[in-house]
């Protein structure tokens, strides 16, 4: 049988996703995911992120774990430009937490302010993750 993706519920998982990651829901997110990938495997580097976040949330200590994946995610992403922002926040993060600076910058635009402007411009509105990404990286720049 085969199975057509719903776009509807594709976007109730990830809004329900940025909820809890707002709210600081991390017992959430493992099943969130699960159903994310289910109904937008595409949006991979979400997947990716939300999963680091959930790690470094949680203090675990596989977050190391965690560069190479998001790394690679990030070269592989251009169709989602919330998903990339995300996830280069979330590799700042993941730097800075690990004490290395100097990587974590590596990973933040140049201007936070303006990468988020335009990422949210026009009929897109910034999703409420997005807006915290764009606080965490000011902060560790």
């Amino acid at each position: 049988m085969l199975h057509h993706k719903n776009p509807d519920k594709a976007k109730h998982y990830i809004d329900l996703l940025d909820a809890a990651r707002c709210n600081e829901s991390w017992s959430d997110v493992p099943g969130l995911l699960r159903k994310v990938g289910k109904h937008a495997p595409q949006r991979k580097c979400l997947q990716i992120a939300a999963q680091a976040e959930y790690q470094e949330a949680i203090g675990s200590t596989a977050l190391k774990q965690t560069v190479p994946r998001l790394t690679s995610a990030l070269q592989e992403t251009i169709a989602y430009p919330e998903d990339v922002f995300q996830a280069r926040i979330c590799l700042a993060s993941v730097h800075w937490t690990l004490n290395d600076p100097a990587r974590a910058l590596q990973n933040i635009p140049d201007d936070v302010h303006e990468s988020y402007k335009n990422m949210t411009q026009g009929d897109r509105e910034g999703i409420g993750w997005s807006s915290i990404c764009a606080i965490k990286g000011a902060y560790i720049k």
